[in-house]
């Protein structure tokens, strides 16, 4: 990269939460871990105040009607949106 070297990596989870008729919500988090570097150190010992982290967070509830889970989040699409900024 032109601008430097970029080291990242994502932690996702999901946990069922509790509260709500029938199957219980679930709660995705996904932390993502961005640390740039300059484009003269190859293969830097990043520290964790290196890395800027942001969580992506969706709940997801069951919908009896349909039979399956379903999000109103976006935060899911701001996380692809995030991947695909990075090219």
């Amino acid at each position: 990269m032109p601008d430097g070297t970029r080291n990242r990596h994502a932690s996702p989870g999901a946990k069922a939460a509790p509260g709500g008729k029938g199957f219980r919500p679930i709660k995705i988090v996904n932390t993502r871990s961005v640390a740039k570097f300059a484009a003269s150190e190859e293969c830097p010992d990043a520290k964790d105040s290196d890395y800027r982290k942001t969580d992506y967070t969706a709940v997801y509830k069951w919908d009896a009607k349909t039979g399956q889970y379903q999000t109103k989040s976006k935060e899911l699409d701001r996380l692809f949106k995030a991947d695909q900024d990075q090219f």
